[in-house]
């Protein structure tokens, strides 16, 4: 709301470098204004952001017009920041940065000016946009305690654990008492610093977990911090079971290059982009498979590469497995070796791997790799008895896939022969 006027006339962003690496800036060119919004965008952070606190952020903002101001925009208050002309634009310095924030620059300070009108609509909203605050750094609060508790319980608890959320509480007294006596933008700020060790905390959950696993989604629990309980309470049962033989067939992509992989299916999507796609199985002449003779390669490269399109609207290629039917519940691993020479272009998504139990939204997402690079993911066979893997491109670029495994887990002790995949009917 308070940036509809401003929003309404703004031109695509331009993404800039800030002085802290994991945050960018996304620079918005508007009427009469510029809209600069600086993001915390560090690894991990779209499952479990980490402190996301600078005491220090400097942003130098290019072609800012001659006469201008900066001001910080928050719902808790606008405040005019320092700046400087520098080589390359303006440079503004933010402290106390928190998870985001929003700075406008413009020459227009009138009554009618985008400055003036941020001022009158936070001062309106104010007690509201305080009281919001303190309730969700409360709500959130509560949540993680008990989720703390869980962790505690089940083995798996931080020794920091009392020291930060004490230290959240404190922020929250002081916000109650600076809303009582009407300071709602002093009361506003406390409530945020509340959330930085609650935040602290669960990444700090968050990575001791990860240290076991190839990718954040290595489990349906292992993506967020509200859920790592249920995380090491399966990874703690699955210590208890040895890996049976694969059950997936072809996975090597050793056939002859004429002879088809039966059950294995192609998915092409490039109707809406300027774009073609190519998968099939390629030798050791045209890549270092990371074992054998062959390995699977997706590719999306654009029709014309002297006019490649910035971003893919729906383009994608993706080899499905087929499905392998075993016990509805059975705990499977399921494994893939990837290969992205470039760094994929034009998707935000890049190279995918999953599986038809969780599907596509707790996808393993790769840009780039360093070389051959194995990803895990552990997963139960759903109710209907079957599941599959995918392999998928979206982006313009090069992936390789080789070793696609499906291993079922299965009692340490049992005497009785590994379970073997049923065939599916067609």
């Amino acid at each position: 709301m308070l940036f509809r006027s401003l929003l309404v006339t703004a031109e695509e962003p331009r993404w800039i470098e800030t002085s802290v690496p994991d945050v960018q800036a996304a620079v918005l060119r508007c009427d009469k204004a510029l809209l600069v919004l600086p993001v915390w965008l560090g690894r991990g952070t779209q499952f479990v952001p980490g402190q996301a606190a600078s005491q220090v952020l400097e942003i130098t903002i290019p072609q800012a017009p001659i006469g201008t101001s900066a001001w910080e925009v928050t719902t808790g208050g606008v405040k005019s920041l320092p700046w400087s002309r520098v080589a390359g634009g303006m440079k503004v310095k933010l402290r106390d940065f928190h998870l985001t924030s929003a700075i406008v620059v413009s020459p227009d300070l009138g009554a009618s000016g985008p400055i003036v009108r941020l001022q009158e609509l936070q001062k309106r909203n104010a007690r509201t946009a305080a009281q919001w605050a303190q309730e969700l750094s409360t709500e959130t609060l509560q949540k993680v305690r008990k989720a703390a508790s869980d962790l505690e319980q089940c083995g798996h608890g931080e020794v920091d654990s009392a020291t930060l959320i004490a230290r959240a509480e404190e922020n929250l007294s002081k916000c109650a008492v600076l809303r009582a006596n009407g300071e709602h933008e002093n009361a506003h700020a406390e409530a945020e610093r509340a959330l930085r060790p609650l935040r602290l905390l669960m990444r700090l959950h968050w990575e001791r977990a990860l240290k076991e696993l190839d990718t954040p989604l290595a489990t349906p629990w292992s993506g967020s911090f509200f859920t790592l309980a249920r995380h090491w309470q399966y990874m703690d049962q699955m210590r208890g079971l040895r890996l049976a033989k694969n059950v997936m067939p072809g996975g090597d992509f050793e056939l002859p290059p004429d002879q088809e992989q039966k059950g294995w299916t192609l998915q092409e999507d490039s109707t809406a982009d300027p774009v073609t796609t190519t998968a099939r199985r390629v030798p050791s002449a045209s890549a270092k498979p990371h074992e054998g003779a062959q390995c699977l390669m997706l590719k999306i490269e654009p029709k014309d590469p002297k006019n490649s399109p910035q971003a893919l609207e729906r383009a994608m290629v993706a080899v499905h497995t087929p499905d392998i039917n075993l016990p509805a519940g059975m705990p499977v691993r399921c494994t893939a070796w990837v290969n992205i020479p470039r760094k994929i272009s034009a998707s935000a998504d890049g190279a995918l791997f999953y599986d038809s139990s969780a599907g596509e939204p707790l996808a393993t997402r790769l840009p780039s790799t360093s070389g051959w690079r194995q990803i895990t993911i552990y997963r139960n066979v759903p109710p209907s008895g079957k599941i599959h893997l995918t392999m998928a491109l979206t982006g313009l670029g090069t992936a390789y896939f080789d070793e696609v495994r499906i291993e079922p887990l299965v009692e340490a002790n049992s005497a009785a022969a590994d379970p073997a995949p049923q065939p599916t009917n067609p």
